[in-house]
């Protein structure tokens, strides 16, 4: 069977598979195209988050504050009746196994965390951006 990169979950399954092949542009390249064209709000949610672990893997002197809050006040606008089935078994271990500091490692499954309602928004921003 072969892969129609013009869809849209097809475009957001690459993109995590870029994430982890060190491919950053073409993260944020297939992203824009994710969210100019699609009104499914848990994948570009999703999208989302593959490309705040883009910038935060590539280890770029960042504001990881502003970049997570800027995240949550998306986050916070979606409706809160949104099932998100996806599954972050793929992106949990990026992060485990990258280079990343224990603090980003931290950071980022924290989010996944709050991502599968695992944890609540107010526990995130006590333990992060307080």
């Amino acid at each position: 069977m072969a892969i129609n990169p013009q869809l849209n979950h097809t475009k957001a399954n690459l993109i995590e598979a870029f994430l982890g092949a060190g491919r950053y542009e073409d993260v944020n390249s297939y992203a824009i195209e994710i969210l100019d064209d699609s009104n499914d709000n848990i994948r570009n949610l999703n999208v989302r988050f593959i490309v705040l672990c883009s910038k935060i893997f590539q280890g770029f002197e960042i504001d990881k504050k502003k970049l997570v809050s800027e995240f949550l006040d998306y986050y916070e606008a979606l409706p809160k009746v949104l099932e998100n089935s996806w599954s972050y078994k793929g992106l949990i271990h990026m992060i485990e196994k990258s280079e990343l500091g224990e603090q980003d490692q931290y950071l980022l499954i924290s989010l996944i965390d709050l991502l599968k309602k695992d944890i609540s928004i107010d526990k995130f921003k006590k333990d992060f951006l307080e």
